[in-house]
């Protein structure tokens, strides 16, 4: 799995961040990008055509995050938006970790509806927003029953 978790103050030169990404994402199975970094590495302004791209790279399911708004999975034959939770957001840190965790977490116990794991990798990283903190959130328990 990839995330690109692009971060403006820590890549001073964004071509080598593409360029690495690009050899990185060859090798990948699963990746997760934010609008920004999709477009960043796609050059594409288009989601969907963002997406096309990094599967001609060879990922095979690629997510695209975007906050309240929910995701975009593609599986590489279909490309479908997943909405999120309907929460009072505090923090997003630590969401789009939460995210993948979720999504790679579904995937180890051999689920292979990736829309349907999107669904609960949503609610997941909803619930981290929740609360101040990365993981704040789940350690209080209202993460309990989402499955």
């Amino acid at each position: 799995s990839f995330d690109m978790n692009y971060r403006k103050d820590l890549w001073e030169n964004t071509e080598k961040l593409v360029s690495l990404s690009k050899r990185i994402i060859e090798y990948s199975n699963f990746v997760k990008f934010s609008e920004e970094e999709l477009r960043l590495l796609s050059n594409k302004d288009s989601i969907e055509e963002g997406i096309k791209f990094v599967h001609s790279i060879g990922a095979k399911i690629v997510a695209v995050t975007m906050g309240k708004e929910g995701s975009i999975i593609s599986d590489g034959n279909e490309i479908r938006k997943i909405n999120s939770i309907e929460i009072k957001a505090v923090d997003s840190t630590g969401a789009g970790d939460a995210f993948v965790g979720a999504f790679l977490y579904k995937i180890a116990q051999g689920e292979d509806d990736y829309f349907k794991i999107a669904k609960f990798a949503n609610e997941i990283g909803g619930l981290i927003c929740t609360e101040k903190g990365a993981l704040t959130a789940l350690k209080s328990g209202r993460g309990e029953d989402v499955s």
